[in-house]
């Protein structure tokens, strides 16, 4: 984050900085976890979307 950090000297902006990748990491996941499940074929939808929500909530607070 020192880019950030060089280009405006605000922490403000550094932690809103890694905030955000913690968010992508976390969306990428979920989604990336959600759309395999959803190809098996073997779940109902309210499975796959419990599987959308639920490592979501876990990668970005564990994080």
């Amino acid at each position: 984050m020192i880019g950030l950090y060089s280009g405006t000297y605000s922490k403000l902006v550094v932690l809103s900085g890694i905030l955000t990748i913690a968010i992508a990491d976390a969306v990428s996941d979920a989604l990336g976890i959600h759309s395999s499940e959803e190809s098996e074929n073997k779940h109902t939808s309210r499975e796959v979307w419990d599987q959308l929500f639920l490592p979501f909530c876990l990668s970005l607070f564990l994080r």
